[in-house]
């Protein structure tokens, strides 16, 4: 499981995760107000969701159970900021 959710962050992260949508999700994550909010990028949704705790990575493109991946907001930053899983 943890090489599928790699996997996919991968993806985002070469394919979608520019600067701009980089900033984009880290504004998003620290919006103290923000509560939930869904990204539609080309190929990838982003839906992050304080509430819960999670933010859910989706291939758009695949529309496949191995193509959505969700994990904690705190290992998602982690891998924003990185830039790599």
């Amino acid at each position: 499981m943890e090489s599928s959710i790699n996997s996919t962050l991968d993806r985002f992260l070469k394919i979608e995760c520019n600067v701009g949508v980089k900033q984009l999700l880290q504004d998003a994550l620290e919006d103290e107000e923000l509560r939930w909010k869904e990204f539609n990028f080309n190929i990838f949704n982003v839906t992050i969701d304080k509430s819960a705790g999670l933010v859910t990575v989706e291939d758009a493109v695949l529309m496949v159970e191995e193509g959505a991946k969700t994990l904690s907001i705190q290992h998602f930053a982690d891998v924003i900021a990185r830039g790599s899983v």
